[in-house]
């Protein structure tokens, strides 16, 4: 291969003409806003703005911000004090004749009603130009006599890893982490503990092997094709949704209405295909319905339902929903996310990525669905499910703190089998079988122990759990 001029990665950085605006949205609204600031303050370095003049501006604001004086005015008469304010405006073609005043004051103007917006999306053009810089010195190695383009593509994708998680708040000290260590095993002494979250419905099977989750962690659900993707999910949302404590559902598949049919069908133990027709209810049931409806209707839950969005966009409605006061959420499911991507492996690790910096940057778990690929049907029904069978990309094993697979307990079942369990008894005349025996398998648990749960009991119909 002939040897060519490397490339500039600024200048094969495609967005670099469209990140002015977004630093602007994210400085105005900084400026407007000291909640917001103080949320940014340690978020963002002065690197991560692309002009000299954002960078001037950033590190000012934080400094102002942490002296409690950050307003248009105090930060005008400072940078002015410091003979930069008149050179604001020299990195931009796009603002005509302003002055570093007029600048300063064309920058509050840019402040948005929805900042965490552009917070998700100026950190992903971070992301795409510290993208840029891999390519860069990955082309630089190929053009000087590396020549095996699978090796390297394998090296550019842990780095371009490396560089999406390198972003950090500048650290804490060892005393400092250990003096958090110090309050936390006080707090879990006395009983004061409040966890990231605390499984409900799973709780009898699950707490043995992962007892609660922390704050930053990210847990990935993943059942086989065929066998439901969200049950348990959807219980352990209604669950915490009655035990009094905020949470949402990111609903990507579902009509909303059928949640309040999963949801009651929890709560009465009716059958929920019967829920989806009131007259198939007696005068009983739709007494129960009625008093369930009014109880769920203070449920602080909250069903988000969006169609084919990027990851961006869900990120942005998470932290606006954690702004709001919701302690955790669910995403149903990963792969109906779209980033536009025409390599599906590429499209599902950025939302991995996203999902996965979510968590760390709200400081609040979430829990995911994910699908598995349906390779592992061939290898028949009782092939043990691998972390390698989950579709799309080793990006959801790698940012997922934990994985669990839902798993059927048995194996080509007898009639004898099936009809042990009670709310099968009608399965010699109908052939339908209501419930089945599961187990979660605790393939990856980066807090804990791997390994697999005690059977229970799922009920299909209610979405109901029961001991074995």
């Amino acid at each position: 291969m002939g040897r060519q001029r490397p490339i500039d990665a600024v200048n094969a950085y495609q967005g670099a003409e469209n990140i002015g605006p977004l630093e602007r949205a994210v400085l105005g609204s900084a400026m407007a806003d000291s909640e917001f600031m103080e949320t940014i303050t340690d978020h963002f370095t002065r690197g991560d703005f692309t002009s000299a003049a954002h960078q001037v501006i950033w590190d000012e604001m934080v400094v102002l911000h942490r002296n409690r004086s950050l307003t248009l005015e105090l930060l005008t008469s400072s940078l002015l004090s410091r003979g930069q304010l008149e050179n604001l405006t020299r990195d931009f073609s796009d603002v005509g004749n302003m002055d570093g005043n007029a600048y300063l004051r064309f920058l509050a103007s840019c402040k948005s009603a929805n900042p965490d917006h552009w917070v998700v999306k100026l950190e992903t053009e971070i992301t795409r130009r510290e993208g840029a810089f891999v390519a860069q010195s990955l082309y630089v190695e190929l053009t000087n006599g590396r020549e095996d383009p699978y090796a390297l593509l394998e090296e550019g994708q842990r780095r371009l890893e490396g560089a999406r998680k390198v972003r950090t708040t500048g650290g804490v000290s060892m005393g400092e982490i250990l003096g958090d260590l110090s309050a936390r095993m006080a707090s879990q002494v006395n009983g004061t503990f409040t966890p990231g979250y605390t499984f409900s419905a799973l709780s009898q099977w699950i707490s043995p092997f992962i007892p609660f989750l922390e704050n930053e962690d990210y847990w990935l659900l993943a059942p086989r094709p065929g066998r439901g993707t969200s049950y348990i999910t959807r219980a352990e949302m209604g669950d915490t949704a009655m035990a009094g404590k905020p949470c949402y559902i990111i609903n990507l598949e579902n009509s909303p209405i059928q949640y309040a049919i999963y949801f009651l069908a929890r709560l009465t133990g009716i059958n929920s295909n019967k829920l989806k027709d009131a007259t198939r209810l007696n005068t009983d049931e739709r007494a129960l319905v009625r008093q369930k409806i009014e109880l769920m209707k203070s449920l602080p839950l909250r069903i988000v339902t969006m169609s084919a969005p990027s990851a961006v966009m869900v990120s942005s409605e998470i932290r606006s929903l954690v702004k709001a006061g919701y302690k955790v959420g669910v995403v149903d499911y990963l792969q109906l996310i779209r980033n536009g991507e025409n390599n599906p492996v590429t499209d599902i690790s950025i939302t991995s990525n996203t999902m996965r910096a979510t968590t760390m940057s709200t400081k609040q778990p979430l829990l995911a669905v994910a699908q598995l690929s349906r390779n592992i049907e061939q290898r028949g029904d009782d092939a043990v499910t691998q972390l390698s069978d989950l579709k799309g990309s080793g990006s959801l094993e790698q940012d997922a703190t934990q994985v669990v697979f839902p798993e059927f307990a048995w194996k080509n079942p007898s009639d004898d089998e099936i009809t042990a369990i009670n709310e099968n008894h009608g399965y010699r005349q109908s052939g339908e079988i209501t419930a089945v025996p599961i187990k979660l398998n605790i393939a990856k648990n980066r807090n804990d122990a791997i390994g697999t749960t005690q059977a229970f009991i799922w009920d299909k119909s209610t979405n109901r759990f029961r001991a074995r």
